[in-house]
């Protein structure tokens, strides 16, 4: 047990620190749920808006020393991957058009100008 004024003054700021901490910690990981799942969502607006509170909330904990600056760099960096994998997996499936069905009459006339050509 703390004896000393200063170490008991000591432990008191240090149990303030803890919880405003945790808040922030606790802000942080929400904003980054909440940028996942727009992402999932497919909605690249809203997105775009909840990686930008992530990213906020991110160097908010950075700048107060609560989270390590390579686990911010790295967080950040999933996110925005996460974000570009989506918006190409949105843009291959644009892209890609339904293939017309062959009718039966196309595969006679293939076999009809084979035969042609080989003669």
């Amino acid at each position: 047990m703390k004896r000393t004024k200063s170490a008991l003054k000591q432990a008191r700021g240090s149990l303030r620190r803890a919880e405003s901490n945790r808040a922030r910690k606790t802000a942080t990981r929400s904003s980054i749920a909440r940028a996942e799942e727009a992402i999932a969502a497919n909605d690249t607006e809203a997105a775009k808006k909840r990686i930008a509170e992530a990213f906020s909330n991110l160097d908010k904990s950075l700048k107060k020393k609560i989270m390590h600056p390579n686990t911010a760099a790295r967080r950040k960096s999933r996110l925005v991957a996460k974000l570009k994998k989506a918006a190409s997996a949105d843009a291959v499936v644009a892209e890609k058009k339904p293939k017309k069905a062959a009718s039966a009459d196309a595969g006679v006339k293939e076999k009809k100008t084979k035969k042609k050509a080989a003669k």
